[in-house]
């Protein structure tokens, strides 16, 4: 049977949210409890990208596509339920150092929450900042 790529989409990610929510009511049972963080690398492309993908512009992108492509979810379970280290508008690159800040004793402060993308798949080492394609009208920032 074949589907749309938005239909395996939706059908991989009902899947996937099943069997993450079985890995965590596992864990969250465990003494004691452990930190959790649930968060995606990527989105799937746009459709637009996939007619062409090595010669597709980042730079042209709409912000639509962005969000598909960059806008990932993250989810963060502490066990002291102590959340004050996170904010909306937080980016990957501070997941890690506020966990081995906040639970090992590391002294790493936060980066930049800035979020980049590659012009093309032609160019992979010409970067430019997209932090501003995830404002949501009321200013919070979807996941990059």
């Amino acid at each position: 049977m074949y589907t749309t790529n938005d239909a395996n989409y939706i059908n991989q990610l009902k899947y996937g949210a099943d069997e993450i929510l079985k890995l965590v009511n596992i864990l969250l049972r465990r003494n004691p409890q452990p930190v959790i963080i649930i968060q995606a690398d990527e989105g799937p492309f746009p459709d637009r990208y996939r007619l062409d993908e090595l010669t597709f512009d980042w730079r042209e992108a709409t912000d639509d596509e962005f969000r598909q492509k960059f806008g990932i979810p993250t989810a963060y379970y502490f066990p002291d339920r102590d959340y004050a280290a996170l904010h909306p508008r937080i980016t990957p690159v501070n997941t890690f150092r506020i966990l081995f800040s906040k639970y090992f004793g590391a002294d790493l402060p936060p980066l930049a929450d800035k979020s980049y993308s590659i012009t093309s798949d032609n160019d992979l080492y010409s970067l430019f900042e997209i932090t501003d394609k995830f404002r949501t009208h009321d200013g919070d920032k979807l996941n990059p």
